[in-house]
């Protein structure tokens, strides 16, 4: 495989053109590109591919922590409503107990 820089006419950027010649004794070439990019380009590339990746990650967990709280949420809210039923029931009691005394001898 064989490797030439060249240079995009449209963009300006640095390119790597690829030639592979085909077996079999045929002329013919398979022909490639990529960009070429410097050292500092492909960390740039890594740290904006890193970042993406802890933004998606964040935003998952922040979905969740939404999710949570919710979840809380409607238990306490559930929780609330025992207790008032609950506390219902007692007062109801106490209620039928102290009329049951007024009625005794």
């Amino acid at each position: 495989m064989a490797s030439h820089e060249a240079t995009c006419p449209a963009c300006g950027s640095a390119l790597l053109v690829h030639v592979f010649q085909h077996v079999g004794g045929t002329v013919e070439e398979n022909v490639g590109l990529s960009l070429a990019l410097s050292e500092e380009e492909q960390s740039a590339q890594y740290l904006l591919a890193a970042k993406a990746e802890a933004e998606d990650r964040a935003a998952r967990a922040a979905a969740q922590a939404a999710d949570a709280a919710r979840a809380v949420l409607v238990a306490a809210e559930s929780r609330a409503k025992s207790l008032a039923a609950a506390t219902k029931v007692s007062e109801d009691k106490l209620k039928m107990a102290k009329a049951a005394l007024k009625e005794a001898p």
